[in-house]
């Protein structure tokens, strides 16, 4: 039975009210907010304590947008500087890998032929507005702008609407995980080592990172026309304005596009359970033979202890007038697990109704066992990568008719 739209649509309001609630809600009642403003964005400026020396407190000259990053920066270093434990960090990098890898599936989905033109394919805009609004609360109502203006979300046997409108051109997915490693992945490795950099430039990594979306369309953009341009290749819509992209090529390129959001999520989430769920025998081997590993292997590294967060009720709290090295990491933590489980649980709800839509190959019983297996794996982008492909492959079915025509 098809799923209806507005209950979808019901679904997703509630993934950003309750994710929105627990995470933004709780900074302005739990002492993140004002610690954030008392130490990094009014003067002195003095930083976390624990954070590197000096803060970095200008970054482009203009007050408003200085004032907005130095809130965003202020939140970055309250969850990678000072003594933070080990299972935060450990969280924080499934959590920002989940993100890159989410973010891909995003990205890609704006490029799609069927969403030329429309308010969905302007992913940078819509990114822009989740770093300052967040993940959770605005990824569910791109969704549900989605279901209801793209044609992709209207794809089905009994549609009018061709498969055509999932096709990308070739050169857009040739260098969309080149994008994603310049200008999301890079800038993230100087915040989450801080000792290996000098203030300024751990804090202007961070500040770079913030607007992301917008390097990510400009980088984009850039490299997607060089390379046409350098290939000689036709343009990517034809006079009438659809897609020159052959479906068989589609595929063979949008699945390196899959690959990459596979690898990225597995390689992280299965090193992940490996350290939580490992045996006191292999932790103290692991310690021994690999002393920096020694915090990440401690008693205190359980799957609970790392992917449970507390109820949206009980969120952690400090005082900012007796804050010690590190005390902001629980609460920073907090904020991103709601921020990942709800906006990235939303895409999986959206993923679904795409899949059991436009797919008709698969009972209930098999996407629901392979979207387990690749969660396990994966997470949430290794189950959204699955899905996703899988309807994409729809592509090749108008051509296989014609082929039995001829």
């Amino acid at each position: 039975m098809a799923i209806l739209r507005p209950a979808l649509a019901t679904g997703l309001v509630g993934c950003a009210l309750v994710g929105g609630y627990a995470a933004v809600g709780s900074m302005s009642k739990n002492g993140f907010g004002d610690a954030i403003f008392s130490y990094v964005v009014d003067p002195p400026h003095a930083g976390f304590p624990g954070a590197p020396r000096p803060l970095l407190r200008e970054y482009t000259g203009l007050g408003p947008v200085d004032d907005v990053l130095a809130v965003l920066v202020g939140f970055f270093s309250g969850l990678f500087d000072g003594d933070v434990a080990p299972e935060r960090r450990i969280f924080t990098l499934w959590a920002m890998t989940q993100f890159a890898a989410c973010w891909t599936l995003l990205a890609l989905e704006g490029l799609r032929a069927g969403n030329r033109g429309r308010l969905v394919s302007w992913t940078g805009t819509m990114g822009l507005i989740f770093q300052v609004a967040s993940w959770t609360i605005t990824v569910p109502l791109w969704l549900i702008l989605h279901l209801f203006i793209s044609p992709v979300a209207e794809l089905s046997p009994a549609s009018s609407v061709s498969a055509s409108v999932l096709l990308v051109d070739l050169w857009d997915l040739a260098v969309l995980p080149l994008t994603v490693a310049f200008t999301f992945i890079t800038p993230t490795v100087a915040m989450f080592l801080p000792s290996h950099f000098s203030p300024a430039a751990h804090y202007g990594a961070m500040a770079l990172w913030q607007p992301f979306p917008l390097w990510h369309s400009l980088v984009q953009f850039v490299l997607s026309r060089l390379a046409r341009i350098v290939d000689r290749a036709p343009p990517a819509v034809d006079a009438q304005g659809r897609s020159n992209t052959p479906p068989t090529a589609f595929l063979a390129q949008v699945k390196s596009v899959y690959g990459f959001v596979t690898l990225l999520s597995v390689a992280v989430q299965v090193t992940t359970l490996q350290l939580v769920f490992a045996p006191a025998a292999v932790r103290e081997s692991l310690a021994l033979s690999y002393p920096g590993l020694g915090p990440f292997v401690e008693p205190s590294v359980t799957f609970a202890s790392v992917f449970v967060p507390c109820g949206p009720l009980s969120a952690p709290a400090v005082d900012p007038a007796s804050l010690g090295s590190g005390d902001l990491a629980p609460l920073a933590v907090y904020f991103l697990q709601y921020d990942m489980y709800f906006g990235c649980g939303a895409m999986l709800l959206w993923a679904l109704y795409l899949h059991r839509n436009a797919v008709k190959k698969t009972t209930g019983l098999q996407v629901a066992g392979k979207v387990l297996w690749w969660f396990a794996l994966g997470g949430f982008a290794g189950a959204l990568s699955t899905l996703l492909w899988e309807r994409d492959t729809i592509v090749e079915e108008p051509e296989k008719a014609e082929k039995k025509i001829q």
